[in-house]
């Protein structure tokens, strides 16, 4: 089992734009195993009671089971009590937009080469409502 600074590192090294993680002030994160090897990391970090920046980095996409993605919505909104999850990536990342898009994080925003200061940054967000397919699950898996 991996400390979260380990998990911390771990997304830092994975994730474009994340590498100066120490930055990002106290932080909480999730990390996801396949056997004893770290695949996959959640890292909420600019936590402010409210709000977490939400930076997601994985070895695979096998990690992402829905399972693990309730486990990660459960984390933001129940455990660190979040009102929201806000997650930036550049705007040339597909990868990390699809992923966001079909978690259900909506597009919010854009800064202007506020990724590295020549990529464009696109800013999302999400609620509790947005994620209710992912919380509700668990609550009718329970039920039945």
């Amino acid at each position: 089992m991996q400390t979260e600074l380990a998990i911390g590192e771990f997304v830092a090294r994975l994730c474009p734009g994340v590498e100066h993680y120490p930055d990002w002030g106290p932080f909480r994160a999730l990390g996801f195993n396949d056997g004893e090897k770290l695949v996959a990391g959640v890292v909420f970090s600019q936590l402010n009671g409210f709000d977490a920046l939400v930076s997601i980095a994985a070895t695979t996409p096998r990690w992402a089971t829905p399972g693990r993605i309730r486990r990660v919505m459960q984390f933001g909104f129940d455990e660190i009590k979040c009102v929201r999850l806000t997650a930036v990536t550049s705007k040339k990342n597909a990868r990390a937009r699809k992923l966001l898009r079909g978690l259900g994080f909506i597009e919010e925003g854009r800064k202007r080469k506020g990724f590295d200061g020549q990529q464009d940054c696109i800013i999302y967000g999400a609620t509790r409502l947005d994620m209710e397919r992912w919380l509700l699950a668990e609550k009718h898996k329970i039920a039945a």
